[in-house]
């Protein structure tokens, strides 16, 4: 997804069920219990458990070990490669070069970064300055 995105989650008789028309769930569901109907799964023990079950759903191959739902953490410097090369390929239009370091990182680099990564703080990373970092970049000819 690219852009700002929402995810909505809500409940049955909550505001937003109220509000969307009052429909009733299938013959299966109860308000204190989901009762599994013909071809459907086993019913779940709580929220909890149908949150985990959604998320290692298309992760039932992983052979790293990895538990489901993490995203593998790139080192620093890894990825402030990363958000720099995918800053240009996406972001970054020839019209608005030169652009100053600071304006390049602020708005190409930091949103750029991969889904699951928190932050993009070049002071983490082995170049500590973001000038130092494309001063890197240029001497590799980059």
């Amino acid at each position: 997804m690219k852009g700002k995105g929402m995810e909505v989650k809500h409940v049955y008789h909550d505001s937003l069920w109220a509000y969307s028309g009052r429909k009733v769930p299938n013959d299966g569901f109860l308000e204190t219990e989901v009762v599994a109907s013909e071809g459907t799964a086993p019913p779940l023990a709580d929220a909890n458990t149908a949150a985990a079950d959604d998320s290692d759903a298309g992760d039932e191959d992983d052979a790293d070990g990895e538990a489901p739902g993490e995203v593998e953490i790139m080192p620093p410097d890894e990825l402030m490669q990363y958000c720099f090369f995918a800053a240009f390929k996406t972001s970054c239009t020839d019209a608005e070069l030169p652009i100053s370091a600071d304006k390049f990182y602020s708005h190409h680099m930091q949103p750029a970064r991969p889904p699951g990564h928190p932050t993009l703080d070049a002071k983490k990373s082995s170049y500590k300055q973001i000038g130092k970092f494309i001063k890197q970049q240029h001497k590799a000819k980059l």
